[in-house]
């Protein structure tokens, strides 16, 4: 006896297996069961494709056999036993699951219904228990179109169609998916509206079509819609049943021109308002953590719990996102960018909280073929850190480019917003008061309360704060997003070098230079002016651009002009100018005439096609993958589990020269080292390659910048990821001799070329602080004599030893809590530099600090 006899005699169910019919079932079945049988599929039964065959009365039969069977099912699981509940429970399912299966399959067919047979039909397939399962709804709603395609509008079908979409009907299905439910609902609206002669668009009613109230988000949004007059709600109830239709990854032309008809009643204004509202909401909705607690064998655990918006409201307001295109303005635009990184923003152990929602935000971007909309998608090409989202950005916004005739990087520097500044500055004014928003320097954009007469304040005025509070906040936002894109922009023109950017002298001046943004970063800097063979050095300074000698030059529009880079430069010229900015004391945005030079070695000649300069370090790969994005590179996690591969590859791509780089990363075991999505804490790093054209390029014929900015980003990599930077990571457990060893070495070892410039910074630097009398260089180490030992501060990893016999001091320093903050340093982006004079002015005074962990090992 085959399974299925088995349990139907076991069970008594409905099947005898006498007819031919129920003998084509128990076939299929036999073909279909497995032991994974939630993996089954129709095509897996080549018996089941002669019902292609038959007549139209066997599919019926076959459908009508099914059904009674899961009905006996239905029964008979009702009424288990709780001794034997769970092993015939599953049993029953198994057939139930394959039934299903087969059923699915003849349903999606047209099937030659009377009217009698599609009553009975429908009455019995859409039972609570059938519709609360994994039946194929949507497609019993079809057999409905079918039959009325064919046979016209019928009472008896009509009047179903209508307690179907009735809530309090019997007939409605209680589907435990509720945007499943609510599409068989919008379904068969649509359809009774079609049979019920009902086309005016006025006319059409449709049910409570609502968000789901899993989340508080989605609550919020019920509770003000079913506020509202019933006329308004008919107009939301049709966009909602919009938004629950549509699907995919972006909208099709068919999908927009629905969701525009939905707009329509309600008015592009009001709606346009109303969903400024609801995504502002999304933007500060909580996702909340809850940390649940077990016990096992006698051991507590706990695992954290995010209460993120649920999938279904995830699902409608990706589609709200897409209907903005059809209302887009420039607050549309702004508030876009808040939610795209509201929803990239990162769930320990998960990922991007609403990734989808994110796309149709670059959707919405780039399809409003904004200036402001590109200037966003190029700050978030920097903020955000996917390599699948950085490939998406770029598509878009070389698609923009190519349907303007403009390279990429010149429609960045076209997007790129002066937000209205007139000499670093926009002026409120309130009546009696003023309010200056100003860009302080590159880096810090303040807003400062005065009176007319100029006397500052130091807040809003009472009474204005209550008066204009939505167009203070509005300015508070402005602040904010000049902010993110003054540091994005200034992100983008340090990565520039590598693309081999030279600019016209008309745009330097209105994308640089005249910018009322980026001036300000601009005049940080050193440019090359080139006509011809001839090259000039210069910096603007008190309104002239000088050279090296300070003597002025004028240019004119003749000249073409590249931000100035150190490669290939006269050393007495690099040191001239690095001994300028430090006697004047100019900050620069980027990291510019102290920028570190990587060239060729006797090592990489003799290699010839790879380079090891980098190889053999151990970094925390998470930090790693972080930085690595952060410089465009792609990266995928390794984890501590089978997945085929030992190692990975770090990749940047330099299209001006048809070049890409290559950074090689292999797996390392440490016991236990691996997070709980099982990534590993920690790997290593191997060679450094060029490809072109698919093949490994010789090092002597990569363009000198590239390679020294690449060997720059790897070398950025090691210095900051290392876990010779980390003070306690030796002394961890899981940690064999050898890594051990490692860190002894990197800690305490020769200079990387970043720290070669931060000790010649420090040579600068060192006479003008209040520790120069007890500071001094000595090859590698920063010695300070304190008043109980005396200190070697490593240049490089910032780690120290204590004399007389070189005793190790850990410090894990807080980074929030920098002494040194008001220091001058030449540039911004060496926290190293930092870290070492904190530490260095600490222990300058180590008789007064008063951390027992410190003191303890200074005195011990």
């Amino acid at each position: 006896m085959n399974r299925l006899k088995k349990i139907v005699k076991d069970f008594k169910l409905e099947i005898q297996f006498e007819t031919e019919v129920e003998k084509f079932i128990e076939t299929v079945f036999d073909e279909l069961h497995q032991d994974r049988y939630y993996t089954i599929k129709i095509k897996d039964s080549p018996s089941f494709e002669s019902i292609k065959k038959k007549e139209e009365t066997f599919k019926k039969e076959v459908v009508y056999t099914l059904l009674d069977n899961l009905f006996s099912i239905t029964r008979v699981s009702s009424n288990l036993s709780e001794k034997s509940k769970n092993n015939d429970w599953d049993k029953l399912y198994r057939v139930a699951y394959i039934f299903r299966i087969i059923y699915e399959a003849i349903v999606r067919s047209k099937i030659d219904f009377t009217e009698d047979e599609l009553i009975k039909f429908l009455e019995n397939s859409f039972s609570d228990f059938l519709t609360s399962s994994s039946m194929p709804n949507t497609y019993i709603i079809k057999q409905i179109k079918y039959y009325t395609d064919k046979n016209g509008s019928s009472e008896r079908v009509v009047s179903f169609l209508q307690k179907f979409i009735e809530k309090d009907s019997k007939l409605f299905p209680s589907l435990y998916n509720k945007k499943e439910r609510d599409k068989l609902r919008i379904m068969a609206t649509e359809l009774l509206h079609s049979l019920s002669g009902n086309d005016k668009e006025t006319e059409k009613t449709f049910p409570a079509i609502l968000w789901s109230d899993e989340d508080t988000f989605g609550e919020k949004l019920n509770i003000e819609v079913t506020g509202f007059p019933e006329n308004v709600q008919q107009g939301y109830y049709r966009l909602f049943a919009a938004l629950k239709k549509t699907s995919g990854g972006s909208p099709s032309a068919k999908q927009l021109k629905e969701l525009k008809e939905a707009i329509e009643p309600i008015g592009e204004e009001a709606y346009r308002e109303k969903l400024l509202s609801w995504l502002d909401a999304f933007v500060y909705f909580e996702i909340k953590k809850e940390t649940r607690h077990y016990n096992h064998n006698n051991r507590d655990y706990h695992y954290d719990v995010y209460h993120n918006i649920s999938g279904v409201n995830a699902d409608m307001l990706k589609v709200l996102v897409w209907s903005s295109v059809l209302v887009i303005n420039d607050s549309l635009i702004h508030l876009l960018s808040k939610v795209a990184e509201k929803s990239y923003k990162k769930i320990p152990g998960t990922g991007p909280a609403n990734q989808a929602i994110g796309n149709a935000c670059f959707y919405v971007l780039a399809e409003s073929k904004s200036l402001e909309a590109v200037s966003i998608l190029s700050r978030l090409k920097l903020k955000l850190k996917q390599s699948s989202v950085l490939k998406l950005i770029n598509k878009y916004i070389s698609n923009l480019a190519s349907e303007m005739n403009l390279s990429i990087h010149e429609m960045e520097d076209l997007s790129v917003s002066d937000y209205g500044l007139q000499d670093r500055k926009i002026i409120y004014d309130f009546d009696e008061y003023r309010l200056i928003l100003e860009l302080e320097s590159f880096k810090d954009v303040s807003l400062k309360w005065q009176t007319r007469e100029g006397k500052a304040l130091k807040s809003a005025p009472a009474a204005l704060k209550k008066e204009k509070k939505a167009e203070l906040k509005n300015i508070a936002d402005l602040q904010k997003e000049i902010q993110k894109t003054l540091s994005a922009q200034r992100d983008r023109l340090d990565r520039s070098y590598i693309y081999d950017r030279h600019y016209t002298y008309k745009n330097f001046q209105k994308y640089l230079f005249n910018h009322g943004l980026m001036s300000i970063v601009a005049k940080t800097l050193l440019w090359t002016f080139y006509k011809g063979t001839e090259t000039q050095d210069l910096f603007f300074y008190e309104g002239k651009w000088i050279d090296v000698e300070q003597k002025e030059l004028v240019p004119d529009e003749t000249y073409s002009i590249r931000l100035w880079h150190p490669v290939g430069k006269k050393l007495e010229d690099i040191l001239s100018w690095r001994e300028f900015f430090m006697e004047k004391e100019i900050k620069q945005a980027i990291k510019q005439v102290f920028r570190e030079v990587y060239i060729l070695t006797d090592a990489e000649l003799e290699t010839r096609v790879y380079s090891n300069r980098m190889a053999a370090h151990i970094l925390k790969q998470h930090q790693f993958n972080t930085l690595a994005k952060g410089r465009t590179w792609s990266y995928s996690l390794l984890g501590a589990y089978d997945d085929g591969r030992d190692g990975e590859i770090a990749r940047i791509s330099i299209p001006e020269y048809n070049l890409s780089a290559e950074f090689w990363i292999n797996e390392i075991y440490i016991e236990d080292s691996f997070n709980d999505a099982g990534i590993w804490n920690y790997v290593g790093t191997d060679q450094i390659r060029f490809i072109r054209d698919g093949k490994p390029e010789e090092l002597l014929y990569i363009p000198p910048i590239v390679l020294s900015e690449v060997m720059r980003d790897t070398d950025l990599f090691v210095g900051v990821a290392s876990v010779g930077n980390d003070p306690e990571w030796s002394d961890r457990g899981a940690v064999d001799t050898q890594h051990r060893n490692y860190w002894q070495t990197y800690s305490f070892g020769n200079l990387n070329e970043t720290a070669k410039v931060r000790k010649q910074i420090l040579e600068r630097l060192l006479p003008r602080l209040k520790i120069a009398k007890v500071a001094e260089i000595k090859d590698k180490f920063l010695l300070i004599k304190g008043s109980i030992r005396t200190y070697k501060i490593h240049i490089g990893s910032t780690n120290i030893l204590m004399e007389p016999n070189d005793e190790y001091l850990c410090i894990v320093a807080d980074r929030k809590k920098d002494p040194q903050s008001k220091i001058f340093l030449p540039f911004e982006g060496d926290a190293g530099l930092s870290l070492l004079l904190s530490k260095a002015f600490l222990l300058a005074e180590d008789d007064k600090i008063v951390d027992s962990s410190i003191v303890s090992q200074i005195k011990k």
